[in-house]
């Protein structure tokens, strides 16, 4: 690839420019920014990349290396009001377009967004849903190494000048004007290139439609308004919230450490002595002397411990205090002897190092996996229930579980755990990422396999839900994650209207899986797990009507809660082993519960097995409305060895059980892909649709948040009623599948209250 790429330093430069994008030449315009921040609602815009074809790109520098304007204020929006005029003229193209057409919002004032026709990266991860997405990774993927040579030379380029170029930080505009003018051609060159060559493949894979008129692209409009909109937050009470879970982390953090003191010390003087040795060399003696007021020798008012200093001081010891000093000194002088006596103050100082080094005083660490890893596998002898990829014992919150009723102090540990991310990432997190009050947390759709948004800086696809005792949660724990959604406040003049699908995922299990059984308890509004707890544990006595006096989630809550371990989890391909650790049953047990539990719903099994045979010879699976799953291992590995891979006994004896593995996994998304990409595809399309009809009525409202299987918006206080009906309308009507949906909308000042 040889393209021509221009730089467009002049305003007679800039006009020979605009005569190329104000002409017929044929093509979208593809468009690129440059900045100096990851955040739109701050970025400054360094330059501009543009062009009409993968042939010829152009590139409009805005600012120096300075962050100095390259032009007056006049021309600059002159320039920014031209290239508004060709996106509406031409159709806008780009890569991950969410970020660039907010930034040049935000700069110009000039809205581009409602030109965009195709966004490179929603596209790529319609065709392919895996990973890469990044425009250089899928590049150098679909195109050849050589597409990252740009990349190379601006990286190098700015380290030259002292910026920065680490996986979270790249300082641009450290970049020289011609190397970032050629990196940022490069960049709408690519685009231009890929989407060419996406887009026939869209075609042959019957996803036009899907792509640009039901799901992806409709969808977009929504997820670049909910960006821009933002969420506000009450800052005060996040502040406050911090300081509240802070303590009480802190006070767990000490009695488990009180609690394993005994167990853990041998290991922590192990750590002591290994990291800060007891030596006469370097800041254990400094740190000793400092903590026993014991005067050190100064030269050039700095510390020093030269032999003739130390010297001096030992022959200036006198009295009681002085007799302390003198075998101090002594020590560092070389007598070993001296400190024999001395082994608790040395950990003291031991640990104040630690201390100084670390910000903590508590040398065994309870959020560090390779500590506790020591303490269950090592100390205590467990085994685990995984391994990490590199062959280590895995201690994840699963392990956790699986023996908090062993050991009292591992409850502890599990809450601990929990306030901590709690605070790290919807606490703290909010706090360090907020704009004036607001969060503009960024949803993906191209994060998720499924088509499910993912969410990041914060991902609030993981916020929690308001819960209640049903939760398993303690108390302490369960009071803050009801707290989190409290600090997320409407807009001044406006109210949280928020609704959330009624069992959604269930439901579309119920209707992939064809079992009219299954499907009949929506029809009938009964609760699912009652009604499976019934066929499968034979409990004739109890109903599933959450409304009968013989409601089994009265009578027998600990059978319902064991459906909901197994309910889901036997349709994904959980086999009686893993289901045996979930409901911390035996094997046996395990097994016959999943096939009476398949006995009593026959179409599950044959559910399974047909997506098991299409991933098998086909090498994909869809959804209900036709996105794509690829599992083109599990057609490649079953051409090979069919299907006696899944033998245990046969995969090990061949060395083939990290094959095994893959193929279960492969089979395993076969059958949890069509039914969780449904609901989500439920979702969006619901999304799209209330967008449109908030716009269509003129209703002062928008959606500004999407988390789990809830729909939040934001509309004014006198229409929220008429938000709220649409709402309801939009999310139970736009889709229909073989059991009703449900969606009940709340009205409230912030997100708790919407609950």
């Amino acid at each position: 690839m040889n393209p021509d790429t221009y730089v467009i330093s002049t305003m007679e430069d800039f006009e020979n420019l605009w005569k190329i994008l104000d002409s017929k030449e044929p093509g979208y315009l593809c468009l690129d920014l440059e900045t100096d921040s990851a955040k739109e609602k701050i970025a400054k815009i360094q330059g501009i990349g543009l062009c009409l074809n993968d042939k010829e790109a152009f590139y409009i520098p805005i600012r120096d290396t300075e962050k100095q304007l390259f032009w007056s204020i006049g021309e600059l929006d002159y320039i920014y009001f031209c290239i508004r005029d060709a996106a509406k003229k031409r159709g806008l193209i780009g890569w991950n377009l969410i970020y660039d057409t907010l930034v040049f919002e935000n700069n110009s004032g000039y809205r581009i967004d409602e030109y965009i026709k195709i966004d490179g990266i929603l596209l790529k991860h319609t065709l392919y849903e895996e990973r890469p997405h990044a425009l250089k990774e899928v590049a150098v993927k679909y195109l050849g190494s050589w597409a990252d040579k740009a990349q190379e030379a601006l990286y190098a380029n700015i380290e030259l000048n002292g910026g920065s170029t680490t996986k979270d930080n790249v300082e641009m505009y450290k970049a020289d004007t011609d190397i970032l003018a050629e990196y940022c051609c490069w960049d709408v060159l690519l685009t231009y290139k890929l989407i060419n060559l996406f887009l026939p493949q869209l075609k042959e894979q019957g996803l036009e439609k899907f792509f640009f008129e039901e799901e992806v692209m409709p969808l977009n409009d929504v997820t670049i308004a909910m960006k821009r909109q933002g969420f506000p937050i009450d800052v005060k009470y996040f502040e406050n919230l911090h300081d509240k879970i802070s303590k009480d982390i802190n006070k767990l953090e000490s009695e488990i450490l009180i609690d394993i003191k005994d167990e853990v010390e041998p290991y922590v003087l192990s750590l002591l002595d290994e990291e800060f040795p007891v030596k006469t060399t370097g800041n254990f003696p400094k740190m000793y002397a400092k903590i026993y007021e014991i005067p050190l020798p100064e030269k050039d008012r700095k510390i020093t411990l030269a032999k003739k200093e130390i010297e001096k001081k030992l022959a200036a010891c006198e009295g009681q205090r002085g007799a302390f000093h003198k075998q101090f000194y002594d020590w560092l002088l070389g007598n070993e002897n001296s400190l024999m006596n001395l082994q608790g103050p040395t950990r003291r100082v031991q640990k104040a190092l630690y201390a100084e080094k670390y910000g903590t005083e508590n040398v065994f660490n309870l959020s560090s996996t390779h500590h506790l890893g020591w303490l269950f596998f090592e100390k205590k002898g467990l085994k685990p229930l995984s391994k990490t990829e590199g062959g280590k014992p895995q201690c994840d919150d699963d392990f956790l579980d699986s023996i908090k009723n062993k050991y009292p102090f591992v409850k502890k540990l599990i809450d601990y755990k929990k306030l901590q991310k709690l605070d790290s990432t919807y606490i703290q997190g909010v706090l360090e990422r907020h704009i004036n009050g607001i969060l503009f947390s960024s949803f993906l759709q191209f994060g998720t396999t499924s088509g499910r948004y993912s969410s990041i800086n914060p991902n609030l696809q993981n916020l929690p839900r308001i819960k209640d005792e049903e939760a398993e949660l303690s108390p302490l724990v369960l009071g803050y994650v009801n707290s989190i959604k409290c600090g997320f406040i409407a807009p001044s003049g406006y109210k949280i209207v928020n609704a959330d699908y009624s069992q959604l995922e269930p439901c579309c299990f119920a209707h992939a899986s064809g079992d009219e059984k299954l499907r009949n308890v929506f029809r009938k509004g009964y609760d699912l797990y009652s009604q499976i707890a019934i066929d499968v544990f034979n409990l004739t006595d109890c109903s599933a009507d959450k409304k009968a006096k013989n409601y089994l989630k009265k009578l027998h809550p600990e059978k319902r809660q064991l459906v909901k371990v197994f309910c889901l989890a036997v349709v994904y391909g959980a086999e009686a082993g893993r289901i045996a650790d979930l409901m911390e049953v035996d094997y046996k047990y395990a097994q016959s519960i999943i096939e009476d539990y398949l006995d009593a719903y026959p179409q599950l099994g044959d559910y399974m097995e047909r997506c098991n045979q299409q991933a098998k010879k086909e090498g994909f699976v869809k959804n209900e409305f036709g996105r794509i799953r690829h599992l083109p291992q599990a057609k490649g590995l079953y051409n090979r060895w069919g299907d006696k891979l899944l033998d245990g006994r046969y995969a090990k004896q061949n060395g083939l059980s990290d094959l095994r593995y893959t193929f279960k996994n492969a089979l395993n998304n076969a059958k949890n892909f069509p039914i969780q990409s449904t609901a989500a595809s439920i979702v969006n399309r619901a999304m799209v649709a209330v967008s449109r009809r908030f716009k269509e009525l003129k209703i002062d409202a928008v959606i500004a948040a999407q988390i789990h299987d809830e729909i939040t918006c934001f509309a004014r206080e006198d229409q929220a009623d008429r938000a709220k009906a649409v709402l309801k309308e939009c999310m139970e009507n736009t889709v229909k599948i073989s059991v009703p949906l449900y969606a009940e909308p709340i009205i409230g000042s912030n997100w708790a209250e919407a609950k």
